[in-house]
């Protein structure tokens, strides 16, 4: 596949999303096959080494804010209907629906998101408590007024436990909260993709 023709595809995919956007991607790809030509690739080389096409699209869309995305289809589909004012009447008449459908999709993301915060905040929160009660209970060891040893020591073994399984603990919700993190980019990317739905170009 020759540049112009690659150029011509990936714009023509990227058709349903803002001028700013396409031409952004567009001059990207230009460039990084312009330097692998410098560097010695004929074109077909250069080319083939952008990679599969589908996979520059969806790469591309993923990065583009849900706002931007969900503005353009608004857009593109107020371009396509054959009234204006019809598409204003069916605006108002469905704003019932509409506007709690997109309430409710909002609700669902920030539900999420912060779900998934609040999973990684209380992980942690679980094993400074454990660190902090071993410490407090090691305290408690020496400032307590048992005037057995055997107390004292039974208290500093506990705090020395509790303080070990917090410090073991650490690599676990560490763990974890990667991969609850994780979990953020996948949701948004299949948001996105339920949005884009099929691809559109603006003819």
């Amino acid at each position: 596949m020759s540049k112009s023709e690659f150029l011509s595809q990936l714009s023509h995919r990227l058709g349903y999303l803002p001028y700013e956007e396409v031409k952004k991607s567009v001059d990207f790809y230009s460039e990084a096959i312009d330097d692998r030509m410098e560097d010695g690739a004929t074109e077909e080389e250069a080319v083939a080494a952008m990679g599969d096409l589908d996979t520059i699209v969806r790469e591309i869309e993923e990065s583009l804010p849900l706002t931007t995305i969900m503005r353009q289809k608004v857009k593109v589909t107020k371009e396509r209907s054959s009234s204006k004012t019809l598409w204003i009447v069916l605006a108002i008449c469905g704003s019932p629906i509409w506007l709690a459908l997109l309430i409710s999709l909002f609700a669902v993301i920030v539900s999420v998101y912060v779900v998934i915060w609040s999973l990684i905040i209380s992980l942690f929160a679980v094993v400074i408590s454990v660190v902090v009660g071993g410490i407090a209970v090691i305290i408690g060891g020496f400032i307590l007024p048992y005037q057995a040893i055997s107390p004292r020591l039974m208290l500093l073994g506990a705090g020395a436990v509790c303080i070990g399984i917090g410090l073991l603990l650490v690599p676990a919700a560490k763990y974890l909260s990667v991969k609850l993190a994780g979990l953020i980019a996948p949701f948004f990317r299949w948001i996105k993709r339920k949005i884009i739905g099929r691809k559109e170009t603006v003819q």
